[in-house]
């Protein structure tokens, strides 16, 4: 799976949906938790311990 994310600042990572699945590379980085900003449902998963906060977001080419 993969893991395209950035570090931005100290412990604070940018990444791509599939970084935010990619529970193998979050462990390995001890990413505890994760904020979605996406305009859709994520599915959840019970055995995942990671505090979540999920903003949903209509994301548009005219929009600043």
């Amino acid at each position: 799976m993969e893991f395209s994310a950035d570090l931005i600042d100290d412990r604070v990572w940018l990444g791509s949906l599939d970084a935010m699945e990619n529970t193998i590379a979050l462990d390995s980085l001890h990413i505890t938790h994760i904020i979605s900003i996406i305009n859709s449902e994520l599915p959840t998963d019970a055995n995942d311990n990671r505090i979540r906060k999920h903003i949903r977001v209509e994301d548009m080419e005219t929009t600043d």
